[in-house]
């Protein structure tokens, strides 16, 4: 890095390393992509000549932090998404699969969440307001995914952190009405966790 052998440097996420990596490479080599709206050191940012987001809210969030970055600053680059296979998703036959998997009526509503079990993904709020009328609505709330922000990752053998302790509680207290199950991503099948 010091002898700027490299066309640019992308630093992912990690807003930390931008000053560092600034007293030694030219602004015009730095990019910093931000795939999650955490903004801890946003005046850093201009620090680099491009920042990546990942959705238009991130980009106009950044933009009220500070005054150093103007919109042609920042680029939105959105996430893709295998559209088929989840089109496969929403086939009646695999909703009659779950139903029947799941022992659930046909005149019951299902909410269904899928992607990482995570407080940054909204699934607190999701299952809080699950859970406020849990009692007085007809319903089933079904989480497909992983457990945890190490997506990707083998499952640490460390204590859980208070967040997974917190869903995995405010699951419990859903009881009955909310089903856990994790995906099967090369058959299409939803299996029991």
């Amino acid at each position: 890095v010091k002898n700027n052998e490299f066309d640019r440097i992308v630093i992912f996420g990690n807003d930390q390393h931008i000053k560092p990596i600034s007293l030694v490479t030219p602004k015009e080599k730095m990019i910093f992509y931000l795939a999650t709206l955490m903004l801890n050191k946003v005046e850093d940012f201009s620090l680099c000549n491009r920042i990546l987001v990942g959705s238009n809210h991130t980009k106009m969030s950044i933009l009220n932090h500070t005054k150093r970055l103007s919109e042609n600053d920042i680029k939105v680059i959105q996430s893709g998404i295998d559209t088929e296979y989840f089109t496969n998703l929403m086939q009646p036959s695999l909703r009659d699969k779950i139903r029947k998997k799941y022992k659930l009526e046909e005149n019951v509503p299902l909410v269904c969440y899928l992607g990482r079990i995570v407080e940054s993904k909204g699934v607190v709020v999701l299952l809080r307001a699950a859970l406020s009328i849990k009692d007085s609505v007809s319903f089933k709330l079904i989480l497909i995914g992983s457990f945890g922000s190490n997506f990707g990752a083998k499952r640490r053998k460390s204590k859980m952190t208070n967040e997974e302790i917190e869903i995995r509680n405010l699951i419990s207290e859903m009881g009955e009405k909310c089903i856990v199950t994790g995906l099967d991503r090369k058959s299409t099948r939803l299996n029991s966790s």
